[in-house]
């Protein structure tokens, strides 16, 4: 039982690893598997529903608007890339990601952003503006 308590409260404690594919499909297992129980505590099952919800969350993807100048190309780590452009919406789950500009004669930029229902929407501006 105790076991369980510390794999819960990992999970609880640490929400936006819940958007890896992997740690996400442990955590449902892990849900289910408590579920199934035949008598759980209210602790336990407090702790259960917490990390239920906190899974519909990670896997509930949010608008984040990207912003770049038509000319740098850009890519975001684990999603993949999207070229150049002005302006462009993306879904995203929750969690933190990487974005990363490139430019012919221009410094790369790499811009690390959070997603999450709790923040502001701001729009990631991704540009390559400082020449060689």
């Amino acid at each position: 039982m105790a076991a369980l308590h510390e794999k819960l409260d990992e999970y609880i404690g640490e929400p936006d690893k819940l958007s890896s594919p992997s740690t996400m499909q442990r955590a449902t297992t892990l849900v289910v598997n408590i579920t199934r129980m035949p008598e759980i505590g209210p602790r336990l099952g407090d702790k259960r529903d917490e990390l239920s919800r906190l899974l519909k969350r990670a896997a509930t993807p949010l608008r984040v608007q990207l912003i770049s100048d038509n000319v740098t190309s850009v890519s975001i780590y684990k999603v993949g890339k999207l070229g150049s452009f002005a302006t462009r919406e993306l879904s995203l789950r929750p969690g933190t990601y990487v974005a990363v500009g490139s430019r012919p004669g221009y410094r790369d930029v790499r811009l690390e952003f959070l997603v999450g229902p709790e923040l502001e929407p701001k729009p990631v501006v991704i540009r390559c503006e400082e020449a060689i």
